[in-house]
């Protein structure tokens, strides 16, 4: 993350459009990430929803800079190299999404995992608390 922001410093006067995606990232992440302000909240894939507008300016300004790159006959970045990058990324995040949609089979399962992952969690134990109260005491037809 320190790096990250320090080569956005760095390179802001030679690429600005991938300085500010590097700034508004971090900038549209440390809102909602409780480190400067507690918000009270479960960190969440919701409050990723702005920050990934940030991340994805920044690979459209790659693909932006290999293809002027390849035109201009000196490219940065190859074609293959960026595809490839790409590919990973895609990949690498598709399998996480996989992953985490094991946890979205029920609220049980969702709230182990915010127990598991953030101990501390009140609202997690709560959550957890009221389902497990559901399945002792189911609710009445009458």
């Amino acid at each position: 993350m320190v790096i990250a922001v320090g080569l956005a410093f760095r390179g802001f006067k030679r690429a600005k459009i991938i300085s500010f995606a590097v700034f508004f990232f971090f900038i549209t992440l440390s809102v909602t990430s409780n480190l400067l302000v507690v918000i009270g909240t479960i960190m969440a894939e919701r409050l990723l929803y702005l920050p990934s507008l940030g991340f994805c300016i920044f690979v459209v300004a790659l693909v932006q800079v290999a293809m002027t790159g390849i035109f201009q006959k000196r490219p940065i970045l190859s074609l293959y190299s960026l595809g490839t990058v790409m590919l990973l990324l895609v990949s690498l995040y598709g399998l996480r999404t996989f992953i985490r949609n094991r946890d979205w089979r029920d609220e049980t399962h969702l709230f182990s995992s915010v127990i598991k992952s953030a101990p501390e969690s009140a609202r997690g134990h709560n959550q957890m608390a009221a389902d497990e109260r559901q399945l002792e005491f189911p609710p009445d037809d009458n």
